[in-house]
């Protein structure tokens, strides 16, 4: 009984941080990179593809 309470509890934060990343003012990409960043995930959405163009030098 106990055990069930807390999985529902886990269940409930997880869609919460989902809710939170994805339906946020934000780009969803941008977001989600940012949240990934705060980890440890260090390359970012511009390397992806989805942040502004980065200068090309010649």
């Amino acid at each position: 009984m106990l055990l069930d309470k807390i999985l529902l509890v886990v269940i409930m934060i997880l869609l919460s941080l989902l809710a939170w990343m994805f339906f946020s003012p934000y780009h969803m990409y941008s977001t989600a990179y940012e949240f990934l960043e705060l980890f440890g995930f260090q390359e970012g959405y511009k390397n992806l593809g989805f942040g502004p163009p980065t200068e090309i030098s010649d």
